[in-house]
């Protein structure tokens, strides 16, 4: 309720609304001493496939699961690598995307049917590669993980 709703109540009335909201507590700003900003980014069903695109991000997102599950010094390593080694493969498929993106746009200028055929079903192949090593990244890192850190994962999730 804002300032102009409670201007059309009565004195009485507008006093009680007033207070009842003051007893409404903030949402924390935390859970499990993560922002709240940061939870709802990494809770999103489509992360199980994505994997950090940089060498920064990679840290910040390592730092975050570190933070969330209590990771050891090793499962911090193990994490890394894996994640690193599956931006490299995404970052070779995606140049190769980006380059079958524009021969599908020469052949569409030449009207070439068959080139577009190819071109697409190759793209389709290229993508299907790309969300692989994703999702298989992520396979990775939950299989480094104890019990207790998966089943806190999957509430975070959830």
């Amino acid at each position: 309720m804002n300032r102009r709703q409670m201007l059309m109540i009565p004195g009485a009335a507008a006093a009680a609304a007033s207070a009842a909201l003051a007893e409404v507590p903030p949402h924390p700003p935390t859970v499990m001493g993560v922002s709240h900003k940061r939870v709802s980014k990494y809770s999103k069903s489509s992360e199980i496939y994505k994997v950090p695109k940089t060498a920064a991000k990679n840290t910040k997102y390592v730092a975050f699961l570190t933070t969330l599950l209590g990771l050891t010094t090793d499962q911090q390593q193990q994490i890394t690598a894996i994640f690193t080694s599956a931006m490299q493969s995404q970052t070779t498929l995606r140049a190769s995307m980006k380059t079958a993106r524009q021969t599908l746009v020469t052949a569409v200028q030449n009207g070439d049917t068959n080139a577009i055929g190819q071109v697409t079903s190759g793209l389709g192949l290229l993508t299907a590669q790309h969300l692989a090593a994703g999702a298989n990244a992520n396979l990775q890192f939950l299989q480094i993980l104890t019990p207790a850190q998966q089943a806190l994962l999957v509430q975070f999730q959830s």
